[in-house]
């Protein structure tokens, strides 16, 4: 795990490892247990994407976007998964104008952080590029407030 530790991006002390664009679909069960054990015993902190698949995790926070919408399908996701969500963080913008308290309490969750809308993201992502450095600042900005907020 080491060199692929040295390898992933980082943004605000958090590295990110994504699934292969050229292989989609969830890769088998065994592969992502070995990544997952992997990870934990390295990192205080694993951030994982699950999409749809239910992951059974020792904690998981919800990231929801901050309007009716998301808020309702993400309280039937945090129900038919075996461990409730331990905190949310709510994704702001256009189209997202629920305060992101009142959106965390409605879910019963406390508020964690908060993702601002970055139009940047899309564009790196296109590129291939990872969200951080100057082309994200805003994101950068998100994901270091979150993470010392956890650590505060």
């Amino acid at each position: 795990l080491g060199e692929i530790w040295e390898s992933l991006p980082r943004v605000g002390g958090a590295a990110f490892l994504a699934v292969s664009r050229e292989a989609p679909g969830a890769p088998p069960q065994a592969a992502v247990d070995a990544v997952l054990g992997a990870l934990r015993r390295v990192c205080d902190l694993v951030v994982i994407d699950a999409g749809s698949t239910p992951l059974d995790g020792e904690r998981h926070l919800l990231l929801v976007g901050s309007d009716v919408r998301s808020i309702a399908a993400a309280q039937m996701r945090a129900d038919s998964v075996p461990r409730a969500p331990v905190g949310a963080i709510l994704r702001t913008g256009r189209g997202r104008g629920i305060p992101p308290a009142m959106a965390a309490r409605s879910l019963g969750l406390g508020l964690v952080g908060v993702l601002r809308d970055d139009r940047t993201l899309p564009r790196l992502a296109e590129l291939g590029l990872p969200p951080s450095g100057l082309g994200s600042r805003r994101f950068s900005r998100d994901v270091t407030r979150i993470e010392a907020a956890r650590h505060g």
